[in-house]
Formats: C-alpha cells, structure tokens, sequence
C-alpha cells in the first residue's frame, strides 16, 4: 500500500527545485496534480505498486491533461503520450 503521506512528502522535497515546482503548479486539474505528484514519488522509489497506480490514473486523465504532458514530456515518455492522444 502506498502511504500517501510518504507521498506528500516526497512532493514537498520536489517542489524546492524551481523547475518543478512550474511543472506541478502549471498542471491544470487537480487529477493531474495528483498524477504528477505520484510520478515524482514512483521516480525516487521505483515502487512496482506507485508505477501501476500512475498506468491506472494516466487511463482517466483527459485530453487537455494529457497534452500538458506530452508538452512538457522529452524521450521515450513523449512517443508513450503521443500514443495516448492519437487514440484519445
């Protein structure tokens, strides 16, 4: 189970570096701040079950939350949000 304390945490230490702090603050719902929030922590954890929730969650974000992705996405993260939108 993830503790989303833990969570919340690691967001707080994210959001120090001014870079991503524009990223999360710029994000235009609330699911996507959940999302990204989530990504950070899975990023620093490698936790297996934080990657599964991110899949599960990125299936639900709409159009315009997945374009802010893909915007700001470099490598191999951007041909998978490509994918997404084309099938959106």
């Amino acid at each position: 189970m993830i503790d989303e304390n833990a969570v919340k945490q690691n967001l707080v230490e994210w959001l120090e570096n001014p870079t991503w702090k524009h990223y999360y603050e710029g994000a235009p719902t609330e699911a996507l701040k959940a999302y990204i929030a989530l990504d950070f922590y899975a990023s620093e954890t490698e936790s297996e079950e934080a990657f599964d929730r991110l899949d599960g969650m990125l299936k639900k974000l709409n159009h315009e939350e997945v374009q802010y992705l893909y915007d700001r996405a470099i490598g191999p993260e951007k041909a998978k949000f490509a994918k997404i939108l084309s099938n959106v």
